[in-house]
């Protein structure tokens, strides 16, 4: 639970992308898809 805290997660559904980015809130698949490419193309650059 503390973990959880300490990184701003107060409900659910809460995702946690490459141990940096926290996405709170039911999100569409597109937005997931996007947030993925995003990723993605930063870890390429």
């Amino acid at each position: 639970m503390r973990c959880r805290s300490q990184r701003g997660i107060q409900g659910v559904p809460a995702m946690v992308f490459n141990q940096r980015h926290l996405i709170t809130g039911a999100q569409g698949v597109e937005n997931y898809t996007s947030i993925v490419q995003q990723l993605r193309d930063e870890e390429a650059a």
